[in-house]
């Protein structure tokens, strides 16, 4: 029984706490201020879940090869057609 009034009283706020979210989302947007749920089927990551190894581990990247020549040689090719224009580019804001 106590279980039982655990599970109602749980799916209860979680009913109460998507209407508050589903009222509220076009105040917070005024605010500045995009929510999403907390929820496996949102595309953003629930990030306090995340291991802390996976922001300090350097990954090999296995299964992509990066090009590093190409890169290289395509960075050089911005520098020459746009390297005016990133001179040009204001420091201080305008």
């Amino acid at each position: 029984m106590w279980q039982t009034l655990w599970l109602r009283a749980k799916q209860r706020y979680g009913e109460f706490l998507k209407k508050l979210f589903r009222h509220s989302f076009l105040s917070w947007q005024r605010l500045g201020f995009h929510l999403t749920l907390n929820h496996y089927y949102e595309p953003v990551p629930d990030t306090s879940k995340l291991k802390e190894e996976l922001w300090t581990t350097q990954s090999e990247l296995p299964g992509l090869d990066m090009k590093e020549e190409v890169q290289v040689e395509l960075l050089s090719l911005f520098a020459a057609r746009f390297k005016a224009e990133y001179d040009a580019f204001p420091v201080e804001k305008t």
